[in-house]
């Protein structure tokens, strides 16, 4: 008996043994499964902090990048998309002088066809620094309510609040005729469907956001833009694609319209939208006139502050584009600025075809 009792707590003894070195083994393992975890989330935890340390870095460097320099004037190239003279060209430069604009003619001379003016955007982007801020507007229903330095300080503001760098004039109406392929029915059947087919294809595509809610000017008009050249150039390229032949010079056959293949490539790229391209949709520097009723569209009613622009309710815009038909919607105010104060048409000049000449020269 005795021998067995001593060997039954040998037994008892070694098994209790094992156990504990088991449980010794599985703390080890456990710790070291610990430390492992550890160690994992302090990489997780440097990464994140050197991922932020980047991003911190690179926002200052874009902050640093984006600071706006004071206002001159001389920084806005300004450009008209006019062949000929004509009594509202005339009109629009005697405007531009006197808010003391000096505007650029290219093209001056050339056979004027609407969807050529993309050829003629680029001949002129190529030829600048990408940074260079470069406007443009039709000739013919412009009128000017502001000058160089404020057109250049609110470019450089909306540049900085949309993070994008080519600003289109928005305007009510939804007019990309050529962007749409045409319905088998009847004249006013087809541009109704076309017209309900920009609306859908706005909605589904850059709208997705939900900021154009803001305000009623909310499609693209491609008679007056501002942005730096290098994403003009950009842009604009794109659009050549879908407008002229590989040489570049030929328009594809039945291409007339600019504002349907600028707003086609802009639908059909909404990464451009959110990166580079916007709409003036506050109408902080553009007006288009088409369908504005003033009794309703500007706030206090009888002045020139458009309703939607919250941030900046006292503001006029500074160009008014009277595109469509809307000449006599501005008219009164289009023509105080000639009757309130002198102009001497001698001490004014603008360029054309390169050369300097003064407004009486061109207009008298």
């Amino acid at each position: 008996k005795a021998t067995v009792s001593v060997l039954y707590w040998t037994n008892a003894m070694k098994l209790v043994t094992y156990l504990w070195v088991l449980i010794a083994i599985c703390m080890v393992a456990v710790l070291k499964q610990f430390k492992a975890v550890a160690d994992e989330d302090k990489k997780d935890d440097d990464v994140v902090v050197t991922e932020v340390s980047v991003k911190i870095v690179e926002d200052s460097s874009v902050v640093a990048e984006k600071q706006p320099v004071q206002p001159t004037g001389d920084g806005v190239r300004f450009y008209c998309m006019q062949t000929k003279k004509s009594s509202a060209w005339c009109r629009m430069l005697h405007s531009a002088s006197y808010h003391g604009f000096k505007v650029d003619h290219h093209n001056w001379g050339d056979a004027y066809v609407h969807a050529k003016r993309i050829k003629w955007v680029l001949e002129i982007t190529r030829r600048l620094p990408p940074d260079q801020i470069v406007a443009f507007n039709d000739g013919t229903d412009v009128m000017f309510n502001g000058g160089m330095r404020e057109m250049e300080a609110r470019f450089m503001q909306m540049e900085a609040k949309w993070r994008k760098s080519l600003f289109f004039n928005a305007e009510k109406s939804c007019y990309a005729q050529q962007a749409f392929p045409e319905g088998k029915c009847s004249k006013n059947c087809r541009w109704a469907l076309k017209k309900a087919r920009c609306l859908t294809t706005y909605r589904n595509t850059i709208w997705s956001n939900g900021t154009e809610a803001i305000s009623k000017w909310r499609y693209l008009n491609a008679g007056c833009f501002i942005g730096r050249a290098g994403s003009v150039k950009l842009f604009f390229s794109k659009v050549a694609e879908i407008t002229f032949k590989p040489d570049g010079v030929t328009l594809l056959p039945g291409v007339w319209c600019d504002q349907s293949m600028i707003t086609k490539t802009l639908l059909s790229h909404p990464a451009l939208y959110r990166d580079t391209v916007g709409l003036d949709i506050e109408n902080r520097i553009y007006l288009p006139a088409y369908h504005l009723h003033p009794d309703v569209d500007f706030c206090p009613s009888g002045s020139l502050h458009p309703c939607h622009n919250k941030e900046h309710p006292r503001e006029e815009p500074l160009i008014y584009h009277l595109n469509g038909k809307s000449g006599t919607a501005l008219a009164s105010h289009a023509t105080n600025w000639s009757s309130s104060t002198p102009l001497d048409p001698a001490a004014h000049h603008h360029l054309v075809s390169g050369k300097q000449r003064s407004l009486v020269s061109l207009c008298g």
